[in-house]
């Protein structure tokens, strides 16, 4: 939606799309990155924190992130297929409780190393 803008560059994680793609392999790898840098200490909030909304707090933001934490697990799913292979899923959502703040933070930490490493694929690139 935003490569046609004027001085937005993009990332491009396959030559073919703009952007970067979640599928399960990708939520492992989010996980594993942000399993380690709460190991090793390396994810911090700022003091001045803030939030663009009025009807949540600061504070607000972090006790949803926890919450949303604490209910991350795998999740087995039936098997769909004629093989009968039952597959696991890591998942923050549980009824109609959400996880999409903890899926950013993973996102952020993971692709904003891997753009950083791999300055190639910022910009616009013609598939």
């Amino acid at each position: 939606m935003v490569q046609s803008i004027s001085g937005v560059e993009t990332y491009w994680e396959k030559e073919t799309r703009p952007g970067v793609h979640k599928d399960g392999k990708a939520t492992r790898n989010y996980q594993f990155i942000l399993t380690n840098a709460l190991s090793q200490g390396t994810v911090r909030f700022e003091r001045d924190l803030f939030t663009v909304t009025r009807e949540r707090t600061p504070q607000d933001m972090r006790d949803v992130l926890q919450d949303q934490m604490l209910r991350y697990h795998w999740e087995k799913k039936k098997a769909t297929d004629i093989m009968g292979t039952d597959r696991y899923t890591l998942t923050g959502k549980v009824g109609n409780m959400q996880d999409d703040l903890l899926i950013t933070m993973e996102m952020v930490l993971y692709w904003g190393t891997n753009i950083i490493l791999d300055q190639r694929r910022i910009g616009h690139m013609s598939g």
